[in-house]
């Protein structure tokens, strides 16, 4: 029972209201014994609260003194709560479940399968990094949204939490902020060759840059992040994806946009709707968001390129004329398609095999550290499967 619910100074049992009825009329139990059709003796009991008010029951006093049997039902239903002790382990429970996705964190094994109230308690603290579950995961206070006002969710806490761990175990050379550009060419040529994509951790590993995937949990709705191990930002940072779209567009728009907050040191981010139909219109975006996502664009495709393009091109985009255009931009088709649905100059449903929808995910993970989809890594040990030294 939560501490601060408010609670009655006293609840008292339905025979006390029965004898008020009583008084007020002048009747005796007996008078009402005879009015219901019950015995002196049943109705003793009742007032007494040694037998409780039935559906009958408060049918009849219903008749009886007035007031609607939906009154003594509600009464009795009041005392009868009143008086159960409190559930102290389900109400335990329900704070852990609230606290974290159980289920799902159990099922990727990222704590241990126990049913046990205190061991989950003490696993959730292991996991978040918390001395007690009155505190928040330690993620959530230096997370950033577009949402400024808004603190992750407990889903998307648990996601954030298991990439900084996977993150903390891989080694990287120093940091170097100004490698930077050379990074990003690095991307754009990775971006025209989905066959070399499998290097991208090894790639962000040279510069400096962890990078991880993370499948999404259900109903987190998590794109990608951009956070840093050490507390000044500026040193340590990381990149992680949830490939919560298989489509080549999707992963290197969420690459591209946090690899800008990184650019940019914005600090720790989570982002959302970042592809898709969903994607969230640049106009209603944060300041640091709308950065991103002109850097992140610009990367993919030049857009004084894309402009001149939708002039000369639009409304009729063939296949041939994206895969011409892709060719000369040195950019694989399925960005280009991207950037044209998110414009909204061809339908979100047109030329989907350019995309690479539900392949893709396979070329990246099969080189990139990564949890989920089968490719579990034990969160237990203090080092990961393919960390890079």
């Amino acid at each position: 029972m939560s501490p601060d619910r408010i609670q009655p100074a006293e609840v008292f049992p339905p025979g006390e209201f029965i004898r008020e009825e009583l008084e007020a009329r002048g009747w005796r139990q007996s008078d009402l014994a005879e009015i219901t059709g019950r015995s002196t003796a049943e109705i003793s009991r009742i007032i007494n609260g040694k037998t409780e008010i039935t559906k009958e029951t408060a049918q009849q006093f219903g008749v009886a003194f007035e007031p609607g049997p939906e009154y003594w039902l509600n009464l009795q239903l009041a005392y009868s709560l009143a008086i159960l002790p409190p559930d102290i382990e389900i109400s335990e429970k329900s704070r852990v479940f609230n606290y974290a996705p159980i289920s799902q964190m159990r099922k990727r094994g990222w704590i241990k399968n126990t049913n046990d109230v205190s061991e989950l308690k003490s696993e959730l603290c292991r996991f978040f990094r918390v001395d007690s579950l009155d505190k928040p995961p330690s993620f959530a206070a230096a997370a950033r949204k577009y949402d400024p006002s808004s603190d992750p969710t407990s889903t998307q806490a648990a996601w954030l939490t298991r990439a900084r761990q996977i993150a903390e175990s891989i080694r990287v050379p120093v940091f170097d902020k100004s490698r930077l550009p050379d990074l990003e060419q690095q991307i754009r040529r990775m971006i025209a060759a989905p066959s070399s994509t499998h290097r991208i951790g090894e790639v962000f590993a040279e510069y400096g840059v962890r990078f991880v995937v993370v499948e999404p949990l259900p109903g987190g709705k998590i794109d990608g992040a951009a956070f840093w191990l050490d507390s000044g930002f500026t040193t340590e940072p990381v990149i992680a994806v949830s490939f919560r779209f298989d489509r080549i567009d999707a992963f290197w728009f969420t690459v591209a946009h946090e690899y800008a907050h990184i650019l940019y040191e914005h600090g720790d981010s989570f982002d959302n709707d970042l592809a898709g139909i969903d994607r969230q219109h640049f106009a209603v975006k944060a300041e640091e968001e709308q950065m991103a996502d002109k850097k992140a664009a610009q990367i993919l495709v030049p857009q004084q390129e894309l402009d001149d393009f939708i002039r000369r091109v639009g409304p009729y985009y063939s296949k041939a004329k994206i895969n011409q255009f892709a060719n000369r931009l040195r950019v694989h088709p399925g960005v280009i398609v991207g950037q044209l649905q998110y414009r909204g100059e061809i339908p979100w449903t047109h030329l989907k095999a350019l995309l690479l929808s539900g392949v893709f995910r396979d070329k990246v993970v099969s080189g990139v550290i990564t949890d989920g989809w089968g490719r579990e890594l034990d969160p237990f040990s203090s080092s990961e499967p393919g960390a890079t030294q």
